[in-house]
């Protein structure tokens, strides 16, 4: 009986330990799991909050996801109708990821908040927006917070909390209280609300070289196309692939390109006068492109370019005549370019479409020796008319 007893209370006291340590967690503790468990855990991760009219903005989404991945961070984002300044600041989030406000402000702009990984590193920034959430707007945003995120995860740089709650309470104070659920009461439990009296230089974290609203971003292009162009005059149509490299800049709503163009044309027949050839181009130029924003996703651009095109021509007899033809050789002939074209895509690929006229630079003909007598039988036309189509990839730095 004794031994029955002993182990009966050994396992009451087993029983009653497991209950003390899987009991619920305070409530202060509760909340803390709370708040941690929509952040991913890994240190090079970002939480992205959109709030309010950026919430609705699903380019603006695929746009940090795509800047954010290329610099191997993983990015989870989420939506609010308000902001509470209280989620950027309050609590700690030790070796948990960065968290990003986007937070829309009347004023015709974005304010863009920043938390540390630590939990104890802000950085704050303002931007201005020309037209809400275009291209542009969306570029000017993308490259802060890629900037920003890379500069917390990498670096020691920022406010501290105390910095960022004044700064927090002097934008809401000059702004008049006009961002989207700001509430300055709500920044620190107990702190009182700023007043005028209280107005100083809020502290400002640097986080790109140049204003975004007036910055400049350096763009790269790449791009596959394929091009026609009708000579006209009995040299037939020519059509065929190349390439196309280029580097440019975007200033606000601006962008001016320089492109090399490379193309090689098929080869079509020129047949006239009991004779023919095979005429084969291959054409090389550069051009310099200005364009203008049609809307989020749109630009036009204008084009003017140089270059010249060299024709292998491959005499040969046509069906049923007794014409000797004469060896291959080859013709080279300068070309300008006028032109424009109609660009869609987001920040990384786009599709451009062009249209306009290929100008040479002097007469070209082809000529039959017929009896000691040059008769002419093909005579481009010296204005021809073009199309082309290019997919192309963007690479951006800056912005500068």
């Amino acid at each position: 009986m004794k031994g029955q007893r002993f182990a009966w209370r050994l396992g009451a006291a087993l029983y009653l330990t497991s209950c003390a340590v899987w009991a619920e967690p305070s409530v202060s503790e509760a909340a803390t799991r709370d708040a941690d468990a929509a952040e991913p855990g890994a240190s090079t991760s970002a939480l992205v909050v959109l709030v309010g009219a950026a919430a609705r903005e699903a380019e603006l989404q695929a746009l940090l996801r795509e800047l954010l991945g290329h610099r191997g961070t993983a990015v989870e984002v989420t939506t609010r109708e308000r902001f509470d300044p209280h989620e950027l600041l309050g609590g700690s989030a030790k070796g948990r990821a960065v968290r990003v406000f986007v937070v829309p402000v009347r004023a015709g702009g974005v304010g863009l908040y920043f938390r540390g990984p630590d939990g104890a590193r802000f950085l704050l920034r303002s931007v201005p927006l020309r037209s809400g959430f275009d291209e542009v707007g969306r570029e000017q945003i993308g490259q802060i917070i890629e900037t920003a995120v890379t500069s917390l995860l990498q670096s020691s740089d920022g406010l501290t909390r105390e910095e960022a709650r004044v700064a927090l309470e002097h934008q809401a104070l000059d702004e008049g209280d006009q961002t989207p659920g700001s509430a300055p009461q709500a920044v620190a439990p107990g702190a009182r609300a700023a007043t005028a009296s209280d107005k100083v230089a809020a502290p400002v974290a640097p986080i790109a070289p140049a204003e975004a609203s007036g910055s400049t971003t350096l763009e790269g292009w790449l791009a596959a196309r394929y091009g026609a162009s009708g000579k006209g005059g009995g040299a037939g149509f020519a059509h065929g692939p190349g390439l196309e490299l280029g580097l440019g800049f975007l200033f606000r709503r601006v962008r001016v390109r320089a492109r090399g163009v490379g193309q090689r044309d098929f080869s079509h027949e020129l047949s006239a006068s009991g004779v023919a050839a095979d005429l084969a181009s291959l054409r090389l130029g550069v051009a310099v492109d200005v364009g203008g924003a049609l809307g989020q996703r749109q630009w036009l651009f204008a084009s003017l370019g140089v270059g010249g095109e060299r024709t292998q021509v491959t005499p040969r007899a046509a069906t049923g005549s007794a014409v000797v033809p004469a060896a291959a050789f080859e013709s080279t002939a300068p070309l300008a370019h006028v032109g424009l074209s109609y660009e869609l895509g987001g920040a990384l690929v786009r599709v451009a479409v062009g249209a306009g006229a290929d100008i040479g630079l002097v007469e070209t003909h082809y000529d039959v020796a017929r009896d000691g007598r040059r008769e002419r039988v093909a005579t481009p036309w010296l204005i021809r008319p073009s199309a082309s189509i290019a997919v192309g990839l963007v690479p951006q730095w800056g912005p500068f």
